[in-house]
């Protein structure tokens, strides 16, 4: 698959259950293990996440393991391979329960679980 002339790499710890679009190629790699492919990106959209306000009140260490960790591991990646963009998406969560929707981004934050705080 092409998008304006770039190649689409796709990367989960889990292989997908269902066929990705022709011409996207596949690694299994886990961001929280820095498990990286040696590999040059144009740009990185870094979608990775434990999501969920209640499960992270449960298992916050797993969601800052997995939320903060491995976005620092893939951002790291991103320095050392000279990647020129890199597009995270974040929650609005960040923005607490009382932001009116849709937050804008100059919203001030208020996270109220440890999944917002991962996000933030």
């Amino acid at each position: 698959m092409s998008l304006e002339g770039h190649r689409i790499t796709a990367l989960d710890y889990i292989p997908p259950k269902d066929a990705l679009p022709e011409g996207v190629a596949f690694h299994v790699c886990d961001i929280r293990q820095g498990m990286l492919p040696y590999q040059c990106f144009d740009a990185v959209v870094h979608l990775a996440a434990l999501a969920g306000v209640r499960p992270s009140i449960h298992d916050p260490i797993g969601y800052e393991f997995t939320n903060v960790i491995g976005t620092i591991r893939l951002l790291d990646f991103c320095r050392r391979m000279e990647v020129p963009t890199f597009i995270l998406a974040s929650s609005s969560s960040v923005y607490g329960p009382d932001t009116p929707l849709p937050a804008r981004e100059d919203s001030p934050a208020n996270p109220c679980s440890p999944y917002a705080l991962t996000k933030l």
